[in-house]
């Protein structure tokens, strides 16, 4: 049971067609207790980066080089990796129509923690990730929108404290000397997913998709993940919208690792389902969150135990300033 206080604020700024930079940052003030034998949900009483960056558009609209501290949310999938910032560069080539675009990007980053830190010890490597992608879109009608997206990615040099914060998440990990922890597996794979968005009235619009990943490094028992969802945008008002979600969500013992991904769905070795409402007033700058997630395990396991979370928040928002 926790309680308190988020803000999050960003600017960016236009220097030239062919340079510009961003920074966002979270400031977090929290108080309460975890009713639990493990730590089920990160917390953070502090400030944080959320990211920093500067985008060298070598050819405006078609090819951008990314720099900085990058927030992994660029992915979508949680399982894979939560919001969080690593220390990365990002090539993209974009090509689009009226209708359509496709992008290719590439990646390579050091995974750290929200504190920056690689958490390696001693005479460890640094870590790395290097990732793959491809993201398509297109309007089929006025109406209809799809989107694709599928990602190759590979972590490496993973550190003996990430292995060691992983094992009670989860992750199948040699945990007999801690100092030494590794995973018994390695994580290469790919992750891939897409969503359909309908405006079936001008008042309601239903969007539906699923993620999957998968650790082709791990056994196949091991190794899936598969995150699917359904929502509804429905306008009550001129100023008031209701958006309801359901999710259903499997991720198991070695699809990626505990410690990078989402806690809102109890990490690794986890199945269930997710509920959550929002109500949102865009001209007031106000927003009502609720969810609820109950999520199961998958194997029995002496280090975890069934989740269920419950967030509930009020959101004030401003753009600009």
């Amino acid at each position: 049971r926790n309680a308190g206080l988020l803000v999050y604020g960003q600017t960016s700024y236009q220097i030239s067609p062919y340079l510009d930079a961003g920074v966002a940052a979270w400031a977090r003030l929290e108080s309460g207790s975890t009713h639990s034998l493990y730590e089920i949900n990160r917390t953070h009483n502090g400030f944080w980066l959320d990211e920093a960056y500067v985008n060298v558009n070598a050819i405006p609209d078609y090819a951008k080089l990314t720099g900085g501290a990058l927030n992994q949310r660029f992915f979508g999938n949680p399982l894979f990796l939560d919001e969080v910032s690593f220390p990365a560069a990002r090539e993209s080539l974009r090509l689009a129509g009226k209708r359509a675009s496709v992008e290719a990007v590439f990646q390579q980053a050091v995974p750290t923690s929200t504190s920056m830190s690689t958490r390696t010890v001693e005479k460890e490597p640094m870590p790395f990730l290097t990732t793959e992608s491809i993201l398509m879109g297109a309007d089929l009608t006025s109406d209809l929108r799809a989107d694709l997206h599928a990602t190759h990615f590979t972590f490496s040099a993973l550190p003996s404290q990430v292995a060691m914060d992983s094992f009670a998440n989860g992750n199948i990990v040699d945990a007999s000397v801690p100092q030494r922890a590794s995973f018994v597996y390695g994580f290469s794979g790919f992750t891939y997913g897409g969503a359909l968005a309908a405006g079936l009235t001008p008042g309601w619009r239903l969007r539906t998709g699923a993620d999957l990943l998968r650790n082709t490094r791990a056994p196949r028992e091991y190794s899936h993940g598969l995150l699917g969802f359904a929502e509804t945008q429905i306008q009550l008002t001129s100023a008031w919208a209701i958006t309801p979600r359901i999710e259903y969500f499997r991720n198991e013992r070695q699809t990626s690792p505990a410690f990078y991904n989402s806690a809102d769905y109890a990490h690794n070795n986890r199945q269930g389902m997710s509920y959550g409402l929002r109500l949102v007033n865009e001209k007031q700058g106000l927003a009502f969150r609720a969810s609820y997630t109950d999520a199961y395990l998958i194997e029995t396991d002496p280090l975890q135990a069934n989740a269920k979370i419950f967030f509930l928040s009020l959101e004030l928002f401003h753009v600009g300033i």
